[in-house]
């Protein structure tokens, strides 16, 4: 399932990129800081919780195939990161001294993500601000991830397919670009994590600033 996926999102960047060639498309690039957290579920005791939010950072290109005046299709592929952190929690790793562990710190796991987005885009023109919604699935690869998330990292599922949602304007003032300003939402589908006892999936909230050609 997740192959196929991530191939109709190559698919559609793919084609975005041929489009170029034949017809106007936009690009452009936007960053921003998130506020991501995670949802985790224990299996067996059916009980579910969440620890506090992690601010992070997200950079991300795009390409838009304007089909009319209030439709488009953007294919984007960005840098983010998810995580979470807890200053009530004390973490531990194993140690050659008489206690056999030693601490590194209150809970704060980052890890790092390469996004593929495959966006539907509605919008409305007026003469100065173009507000805009749009949606649509993404898949996540897991690249890194900070010094804490080394020592689970690697039973996290490489793959992740989820979905993003915003809402933003675009605001022409007479420059050789566009500015753009937008919140979005990102929510994982599929488990970020999953054994014998927990699930994890992230989630976080954006704020991204961009510019348009």
């Amino acid at each position: 399932m997740k192959t196929f996926v991530l191939g109709l999102l190559l698919i559609f960047h793919f084609t975005l990129i041929y489009s170029y060639c034949q017809t106007p498309l936009k690009f452009g690039a936007n960053l921003g800081i998130s506020s991501a957290n995670q949802n985790y579920n224990n299996i067996s005791a059916a009980r579910s919780g969440r620890f506090d939010s992690k601010p992070g950072f997200r950079f991300g290109l795009f390409g838009e195939y304007i089909t009319s005046q209030n439709l488009s299709f953007m294919g984007e592929a960005a840098y983010m990161q998810n995580g979470t952190k807890d200053k009530d929690i004390t973490v531990i790793r194993k140690a050659n001294n008489a206690l056999g562990y030693e601490e590194i710190g209150t809970l704060d796991l980052r890890y790092d993500y390469i996004s593929l987005s495959a966006l539907a885009k509605g919008r409305y023109e007026f003469s100065s601000l173009t507000p805009y919604v749009f949606a649509g699935p993404v898949l996540n690869y897991l690249v890194g991830g900070n010094e804490q998330s080394d020592q689970n990292r690697d039973m996290y599922n490489k793959f992740v397919l989820g979905y993003s949602a915003a809402i933003g304007t675009e605001i022409n003032m007479q420059l050789p670009f566009i500015l753009t300003a937008e919140f979005r939402y990102n929510h994982d589908l599929t488990n970020a994590f999953k054994d014998d006892y927990f699930t994890i999936k992230s989630y976080s909230f954006d704020f991204l600033v961009g510019v348009k050609f």
